[in-house]
């Protein structure tokens, strides 16, 4: 982990769910580490949206929203399989 604008953390089983920038901190990666070792068992990168929320772990699955209004929803723990990735309606968005 970068560490750079890295947000809250929040843990799945025995996997660590963060967001944080990849090496070059030019993209914004979504990535699960094993609780103990620290490395990293899988990651997704965010596209061009810029994180804005830490991850929410909600029965079994792990949340993060974008600021390009996405949200993406994966099953928690070692697989990291993508449930979703859908856009949110502007009536939904924060005000901020």
């Amino acid at each position: 982990m970068t560490g750079a604008g890295m947000a809250g953390l929040s843990v799945a089983d025995d996997c660590v769910i963060a967001v944080d920038k990849d090496l070059d901190e030019t993209r914004d990666i979504f990535r699960c580490l094993d609780a103990d070792s620290g490395e990293t068992i899988w990651q997704r990168d965010l596209g061009s949206g810029v994180w804005t929320s830490s991850p929410v772990v909600v029965d079994g699955r792990v949340l993060v929203s974008t600021d390009k209004q996405l949200l993406w929803i994966l099953k928690a723990g070692r697989a990291g399989e993508v449930v979703s990735r859908s856009r949110v309606a502007d009536s939904l968005r924060f005000a901020g």
